[in-house]
């Protein structure tokens, strides 16, 4: 792919026609996945080159190799906080036969850039969060006489973003610890367990900005170590910039 200017977080993404399987090859550092018929690379900071080579191993099944040309890609990326898409033009090097693999590589068209109103679908999480964290384990935590089982907080269709308080790997009674340690019983406080961690996570919110707001009046009025905004896809953790890439809402400070 031609990629020049382009810098930190973009995703390359193929449809494959029904039938086609896909497996990683050459990634150039991006995290690869294959979910329902989608072949995806994630960077979360594009390798500062002109151009770039990917690749994937393409197994045809129940596909013919007429169906290689069905195949359609797209790259997108924040330009000024903003989501925006180019199309991609995949070429194949068919080995023979409908069972036999076929190694395609992505390059893109050499036409100017425009930006598309629809939202990138984002199905599958590949990379962490980059949100700076401080996960550490409560003090004073008392450890409760009943194991805490995980309260994911409610959310809706689509975006979500919320504010993780704190994280620890000693489950707590959060109705009595967080009241009695940090003061605080605003609101509910739901957990939610990931990467080993069990963390503690309020709100639901539709937008970032609304997020932010809540977690700047949480770190001014209580002594949590360091809460930041989270970002959720249909239920599943994804980083903030890509729910902002899905929303089309801008970053900011």
């Amino acid at each position: 792919m031609k990629v020049p200017g382009i810098s930190g977080f973009a995703k390359a993404q193929d449809e494959l026609p029904a039938g086609m399987s896909a497996k990683q090859d050459e990634t150039k550092g991006a995290v690869f996945s294959f979910v329902g018929d989608k072949v995806k690379f994630v960077w979360m900071s594009i390798p500062p080159d002109d151009e770039i080579k990917i690749s994937y191993i393409l197994s045809l099944g129940s596909a013919s190799e007429a169906d290689l040309a069905k195949v359609t890609g797209t790259l997108a990326y924040l330009e000024n906080n903003e989501s925006v898409k180019a199309p991609i033009v995949t070429t194949s090097l068919p080995t023979g036969g409908a069972s036999t693999p076929a190694l395609a590589q992505n390059t893109i068209k050499e036409t100017p850039v425009e930006k598309k109103e629809e939202p990138v679908q984002v199905q599958k999480t590949e990379t962490p969060t980059p949100a700076k964290t401080t996960p550490e384990k409560p003090k004073t935590t008392p450890k409760p006489t009943t194991p805490v089982e995980s309260t994911p907080a409610p959310v809706t269709a689509g975006i979500a973003y919320k504010v993780q308080i704190c994280a620890g790997h000693e489950p707590v009674n959060v109705d009595v610890h967080f009241s009695k340690v940090y003061k605080f019983s605003e609101e509910k406080i739901y957990t939610e367990n990931h990467e080993g961690w069990i963390k503690y996570i309020i709100g639901s919110y539709d937008t970032y900005v609304s997020a932010k707001q809540r977690r700047n009046t949480v770190t001014a009025g209580y002594q949590f170590p360091g809460p930041f905004v989270t970002a959720y896809n249909q239920g599943r953790r994804i980083t903030v910039q890509e729910a902002l890439m899905i929303s089309k809402q801008k970053w900011t400070p």
